[in-house]
């Protein structure tokens, strides 16, 4: 049984591979301060959860395809409506609809939650149990993934890896109805197979029912590791983690662990891989196409040299990059002040610009309004990079917000920790609590509030559904407050959320499409030659009509993708999902 151990307070500062090693533990860079766990590879400090998602989201990408229709006044009403058939947006705090404990005796961890096209939901983590809702165990740590129902039950679960440490990363259902996985192995058997050494990075494409249909290692002789991952418009898959090797599948190293951007082919073929760094420690966290096909890639970065401009000070700074399609630097930004600044989220947003979450515990620089320790800090920028507000949220204790999205309303949701209630935080309920923030689009706060135990809580993922609530993932210690189901250890909580709503009725009676599944062209009836967009699973915008009733699916790849209509103002009229043969 694990035990809950409590260090004292790292003091950050450059990080040389052992400090980074004793920092990140090589098990998550996003959580660095895990109270929870003894682990060799992690640092345990004191009362702090700090969990990061890297996937990329459905919603967010349907919800641009809307901005491309109508840049203008009308642009809202489309918003409100990509979100779900009825949208729905909160009038105050969401309140819990249902929570759910997943684990065993022993220690889990999550690292992600997506809502599947069947209203339910994926969730990619790790565990070290062998009873409870964990029914096998291939090793002593082993990357686990739990199907749910929309109702929270149980649909499936499964343990993936092999003797040696395979540990928890991102998931993303694909537009086959599959999902991707990427994790970090040591294994070099059971269902791991072409290890290059030492800890490489892993990636599992997963039927719907969560079997392996292939899988890859990733990396070189060193330290490798994905933290994001997702499917591209082309059918493969862009990742994005640290390397510190310069051989196997990695080359162009700056010196200790840079960025490594790697892009896949639909059957897991390397197409091109890059790294970018400088001779310090740098490492991406969160990586995601852009409208123009492209990627934006966000971590922290302590070089000062190489691709790395501008950095703050001795300590870390949030690093984006901006790459083409092909994986060149379009443009890099640094920001930060004098102490350590590390980003673990990054999306685009409905502008064409991005949204980036982190933790920051500087005062000066770019950092304006610092509680005390680490706070979250939401920063908006253009899309040429442009610094456009940040804010920093928090307490006087220590806070790090490890998601960001962008809601219908044209707003955030971030999900992180708090341990402290005061300044921004209210309702604080134990050690340390899962802390949600909505945000206005100018970065205010519409709301906030705790959800955890008595013991220590805190959150790694968060997305907004298609009812207009919340579906966050963490990690608990507690039985209490919030939390029911615990079975010990350390235990994935799933919470969601809903929302006070009001109903935003579409009449989609008199409206069709045929056939479905389509195999050349869809056609629409019911309605006269509106504008139509077609997102695939991930959210991204796939093809964009007007004009016609008539919709070719030519150059789609087999799999299931959304329709959505617009009259000839751009209010959104009819939204269904069908199926490309």
């Amino acid at each position: 049984m694990k035990t809950n151990t409590v260090q004292g307070r790292h003091c950050k500062g450059r990080r040389s591979e052992a400090n980074a090693e004793r920092r990140r533990g090589w098990l998550h860079s996003r959580r660095t301060r895990l109270a929870l766990n003894p682990h060799p590879y992690h640092f345990n400090t004191n009362r702090y959860l700090y969990i990061c998602c890297c996937q990329s989201q459905a919603l967010f990408g349907i919800v641009f395809a809307a901005s491309m229709v109508s840049p203008h006044g009308i642009l809202m009403r489309m918003l409100l409506f990509l979100l779900g058939i009825f949208c729905v947006l909160p009038r105050s705090f969401a309140q819990v609809q249902w929570q759910r404990c997943l684990g065993g005796t022993d220690a889990e961890d999550v690292y992600s939650v997506q809502q599947t096209t069947d209203g339910g939901y994926i969730i990619s983590g790790y565990s070290r149990s062998i009873d409870g809702d964990m029914t096998l165990n291939k090793g002593y740590e082993d990357n686990w993934v739990v199907k749910l129902s929309a109702s929270g039950a149980v649909e499936w679960q499964r343990s993936y890896g092999g003797s040696s440490d395979d540990y928890g990363g991102p998931i993303s259902q694909t537009t086959d109805g599959g999902y991707i996985m990427a994790c970090s192995s040591f294994s070099n058997d059971g269902d791991v197979s072409g290890n290059h050494g030492q800890k490489d990075g892993w990636i599992a494409k997963l039927s719907a029912s969560g079997g392996v249909e292939w899988q890859k290692c990733i990396g070189g002789s060193s330290m490798d590791k994905i933290n994001s991952i997702q499917q591209t418009t082309d059918g493969g898959y862009i990742m994005a983690g640290t390397t510190k090797s310069n051989d196997g599948d990695v080359s162009g190293n700056h010196g200790d662990y840079d960025y490594w951007v790697v892009k896949l082919s639909s059957v897991g073929i390397i197409q091109w891989q890059k790294c970018y760094g400088g001779s310090d420690y740098d490492e991406a966290n969160s990586i995601a196409q852009t409208s123009d096909g492209g990627y934006i890639v966000a971590g922290a970065t302590n070089s000062t040299n190489g691709d790395v401009s501008g950095n703050h000070g001795f300590l870390s700074d949030y690093w984006i990059i901006k790459l083409s399609s092909s994986g060149g630097l379009d443009w890099q930004k640094c920001l930060g002040g004098n102490f350590d600044d590390e980003a673990h989220s990054v999306v685009q947003t409905f502008d064409g610009g991005y949204i980036i979450a982190g933790v920051s515990r500087s005062i000066n620089g770019d950092i304006i309004g610092n509680h005390g320790e680490g706070d979250h800090w939401i920063v908006k920028l253009s899309s040429v990079g442009s610094l456009q507000w940040q804010r920093a949220l928090g307490s006087s204790g220590d806070e790090g917000a490890n998601s960001v999205k962008q809601t219908a309303d044209g707003g955030y949701v971030v999900a992180g920790s708090a341990d402290t209630s005061n300044g921004d935080v209210t309702g604080s309920i134990g050690r340390s609590d899962i802390w949600i923030v909505k945000l206005s689009g100018s970065g205010n706060i519409a709301w906030q509030k705790c959800f955890g135990s008595s013991h220590a809580d805190g959150a790694s993922a968060i997305q907004q559904t298609t009812d207009g609530g919340y579906i966050l993932a963490g990690v608990t210690v507690g039985n209490d407050g919030d939390v029911a189901g615990y079975h010990g250890g350390s235990d994935i909580w799933v919470v969601k959320l809903g929302a006070k709503t009001a109903v935003d009725g579409l009449d989609r009676t008199i409206v069709t499409i045929a056939p479905n599944p389509a195999t050349d062209a869809l056609t629409i009836n019911g309605t006269d030659r509106p504008v139509s967009v077609i997102c695939d699973v991930a959210g991204h915008m796939v093809s964009r009509t007007t004009g016609t009733n008539t919709i070719s699916l030519a150059g789609l790849a087999s799999g299931i993708y959304f329709i959505m209509l617009f009259d000839e103002t751009g209010a959104p009229f009819f939204r269904d999902k069908f199926i490309k043969n």
